[in-house]
């Protein structure tokens, strides 16, 4: 092997650049100065996604409603017999207000 090849030990890990640290922070506090600087924050206002928001939400609960609408099946056999009151008075010998609360 040459003397001018360089072999990395697998522990070996090439340190960071403190340079390009400093300038990501750099960069960074300068965007923040520029905002308040110029006031910004006068453009920076909540009050936009909160009505979308509410305007989704009030969406959702209406698409909801609709969806539950068009779903809806009637159950049949078995929940039509149960509705009738003499087969309940069967099925709980008489007793059913006195065991559903």
């Amino acid at each position: 092997m040459s003397p001018q090849a360089q072999v990395l030990m697998p522990d070996a890990q090439p340190r960071a650049s403190t340079r390009g640290k400093f300038m990501v922070a750099t960069l960074f506090f300068a965007v923040i100065a520029v905002f308040y600087f110029f006031d910004l924050m006068a453009y920076v206002s909540l009050d936009v996604p909160k009505a979308n928001r509410n305007k989704l939400l009030a969406f959702t609960a209406e698409h909801l409603r609709i969806l539950d609408e068009a779903s809806r099946i009637e159950l049949g056999f078995p929940f039509d017999l149960y509705k009738k009151e003499v087969v309940r008075t069967f099925i709980y010998g008489g007793l059913r207000d006195q065991i559903l609360v």
